[in-house]
C-alpha cells in the first residue's frame, strides 16, 4: 500500500508542479496561431511513426484512442521525457548556407490509467497539445549617407520577432468494452497555456559594410502581447478487433488479430485573454516614459480545427504488430483573428510502424523479451508561406525506432527520432532535428478486493 501511495504522490507532484510540457526548441514554423499542433502520442506510438489508433497494449499507455483504455487491466503510471537537438539551415542569395544549432529537453507527458470494472477503464493525463517557440529578425535599409570621416554609413531598420508558449491538456478519458472485440471511449480535455509574442524595431547603422561594425540606436520600440489561453476539447473513439488463427480441435487459441480504430476531435473554442503593451525601451530593457497597455480584443478568440484519425493493424498476438494510421486536421477554414489574411491548408499525416518481440514468455533469455519498434511518418503541415510571389508549403518527414525493456510487469522505453521539416522552396529555412525519448511505465494491481472465507 505504501508503494502504491508513493506512485500516486509522484504523479500528483509532477502533475501540479509544472505549468506546461514538451516545449520544443526554436522552430520558425511554429508561428501558426497557437503554435504547432500535437496529437496525444505516447513514446511507444512515436517509435512506430505515430501509429496506435488501432493498436493497443496491455502494459503501456494507450493515449491516441480512448477506446483502447480497455486494454489496461492493471493500474498504470507512465511518464515521458525527451531531449532534442536541431539545426536550422537557410541558403543565402550567394549560395552559402547559414546554420543555427541548439539543444533542448523537457517532460513530454504524464499518464495514469486504472481499470474500474471488467468492462470500464479510466485515465488522467497531462500532455502537450501545441508548442510555440520562434525567433527571427529582418534587416531593411532606411537611407544611405556618408559620415565618420568619409567611411560609408547606412541606416537600417532591424525588426525582431519572437514568441514562446503553447497549450497543455489536462485530460480525463474512459474506455468501455461493449462486447468482445468492440469498445468505445471518450476523452475530455481542459486546454490551458500562456503565450508571449514580442515584436521590436530599432535603427542600426553599418560601418565598413557590416552592421556589427556599426552602432545601434539608444532606444527601440517594443510591443509585447501576453495571452492566457483556456478552453475544452472532446475526442470520442471506437475500436474493433477480430481474432482468428486458432484451432478448437487442437485446443489452440486464436493468435492472429486484425483491428481497426478511429477517433474524431471536435472543433474546440480557445479563449484568449491578456494585454498588449507598447513601449519605448533603452538598451538595458528599461521602459522610457509610460507604456501603453490595451486589453487583448475579445474578438481574438479562435477555434482549434477538428481532426479525425483512422487506423488499421495486423498482429501475431504477443509477437509482431504492423499498423498504418492516417490523420487529417481541417485547417483550410482556420482563421487567426489577428492576421485574418493568412491562408492555411489542411494538415495530414501518414504513419506506418511495426513492433516485434522475439519471445515474450521466455524464462531463460531476457533479451528475447525486449520489444523492438520502428516507424515512418510523413506529415503535410498547415503553414502556407508567401515568398517571392509564390505560395510555399512545408512537409515533416521522420524515421523512428526504439525498444522497451521489461522489468516485471513494468517497462523502460527508449525511442529515437530523426526528422526534417522541409519547405517547397530551398531558399526558406530547413529544420533538421533529432530527439531521444525516455519513458518509465509502472504497472501494478490496485484496489483488489480481498475475500476472507
Amino acid at each position: 500500500m505504501l508503494k502504491q501511495l508513493s506512485y500516486v504522490s509522484l504523479f500528483l507532484c509532477l502533475l501540479f508542479a509544472r505549468e506546461g510540457a514538451a516545449q520544443i526548441g526554436n522552430s520558425p514554423y511554429t508561428t501558426l496561431g497557437y503554435g504547432r499542433s500535437f496529437e496525444p502520442m505516447s513514446i511507444r506510438n512515436i517509435a512506430m511513426g505515430g501509429v496506435g489508433v488501432s493498436l493497443g497494449h496491455p502494459g503501456m499507455a494507450n493515449t491516441l484512442n480512448p477506446a483502447l483504455l480497455t486494454y489496461n487491466r492493471l493500474t498504470l503510471f507512465e511518464a515521458g521525457y525527451f531531449v532534442e537537438g536541431k539545426w536550422l539551415d537557410q541558403k543565402t542569395e550567394s549560395g552559402n548556407t547559414r546554420r543555427e544549432t541548439e539543444f533542448n529537453g523537457n517532460f513530454t507527458y504524464l499518464h495514469f490509467a486504472v481499470p474500474v470494472s471488467k468492462k470500464l477503464s479510466m485515465s488522467a493525463s497531462l500532455r502537450p497539445a501545441s508548442s510555440l517557440n520562434y525567433r527571427f529578425s529582418n534587416l531593411s535599409p532606411v537611407e544611405s549617407g556618408s559620415g565618420n570621416g568619409g567611411v560609408p554609413s547606412e541606416l537600417f531598420y532591424l525588426t525582431e520577432n519572437s514568441g514562446k508558449g503553447g497549450i497543455t491538456q489536462a485530460s480525463l478519458a474512459a474506455g468501455y468494452s461493449i462486447i468482445k472485440g468492440l469498445s468505445i471511449g471518450i476523452d475530455a480535455s481542459y486546454n490551458f497555456g500562456v503565450q508571449e509574442d514580442r515584436f521590436s524595431s530599432v535603427i542600426v547603422t553599418s560601418g565598413g559594410g557590416s552592421v556589427i561594425d556599426g552602432g545601434r540606436s539608444e532606444y527601440e520600440a517594443v510591443q509585447l502581447a501576453r495571452l492566457n489561453q483556456t478552453g475544452w476539447s472532446f475526442q470520442p473513439g471506437i475500436y474493433y478487433a477480430y481474432d482468428f488463427g486458432g484451432n478448437p480441435e487442437q485446443n489452440r487459441p486464436n493468435n492472429r488479430r486484425i483491428s481497426i480504430g478511429a477517433t474524431y476531435q471536435f472543433e474546440a473554442p480557445l479563449k484568449q485573454e491578456g494585454d498588449i503593451i507598447t513601449s519605448l525601451q533603452n538598451q538595458s530593457g528599461i521602459t522610457i516614459g509610460t507604456a501603453d497597455t490595451i486589453p487583448y480584443p475579445s474578438s481574438a478568440d479562435l477555434e482549434i480545427p477538428s481532426r479525425y484519425t483512422v487506423g488499421v493493424s495486423y498482429e501475431i498476438i504477443g509477437k509482431l504488430a504492423l499498423a498504418f494510421d492516417y490523420s487529417r486536421q481541417n485547417f483550410d477554414k482556420f482563421v487567426y483573428p489577428l492576421d485574418p489574411s493568412q491562408q492555411y491548408r489542411d494538415s495530414q499525416r501518414f504513419s506506418a510502424g511495426m513492433e516485434y518481440t522475439p519471445d515474450i514468455l521466455s524464462a531463460t533469455n531476457y533479451w528475447k523479451r525486449i520489444t523492438w519498434r520502428a516507424g515512418l511518418r510523413y506529415e503535410e503541415l498547415p503553414n502556407q508561406i508567401e515568398f517571392e510571389g509564390n505560395t510555399e508549403t512545408l512537409t515533416d518527414v521522420s524515421l523512428n525506432g526504439g525498444f522497451s525493456m521489461p522489468i516485471g510487469f513494468s517497462n523502460v522505453t527508449l525511442t529515437g527520432t530523426w526528422g526534417r521539416i522541409k519547405p517547397s522552396n530551398d531558399r526558406l529555412v530547413t529544420e533538421n532535428y533529432w530527439r531521444v525519448y525516455l519513458a518509465l511505465t509502472i504497472n501494478d494491481q490496485w484496489f483488489r478486493r480481498i475475500r476472507v472465507n
